[in-house]
């Protein structure tokens, strides 16, 4: 579904620019979950790109306590999961892929969830 591979990649694209400037802040070398310069890479079939934003979501949660579907840092990984407990990134991530039409007709992903793409 071409609408529902522009969203992962936009997530993904998002994910991993959030994972090079937390790294940066706290001077880190460049990691394999920056934004890849190369221009294949863009193309990557939306499986692969759903398996890499949660496998990058897992990495700004454990290195810097940030959630990426808050868009915000946590100084404490209990706060962290208060607020966004990683039970619940599934369910984050239907709603981030999902369409403004299909969120307001209450309507979820059906065949594109998260648990059949990655």
């Amino acid at each position: 579904v071409p609408e529902v591979d522009a969203r992962v990649s936009t997530l993904l694209l998002s994910t991993r620019r959030a994972c090079e400037h937390l790294d940066r802040q706290k001077e880190m070398p460049p990691g394999r979950f920056w934004p890849s310069r190369s221009k294949s890479a863009a193309s990557t079939e939306v499986r692969l790109s759903a398996a890499l934003v949660v496998d990058a979501m897992c990495y700004l949660r454990t290195v810097h306590r940030f959630c990426g579907f808050l868009r915000r840092g946590f100084n404490h990984t209990a706060e962290l999961e208060a607020a966004s407990p990683a039970a619940a990134i599934q369910n984050l991530l239907n709603e981030a892929l999902s369409s403004q039409e299909d969120r307001a007709a209450g309507r979820d992903l059906g065949s594109c969830s998260i648990a059949q793409l990655a």
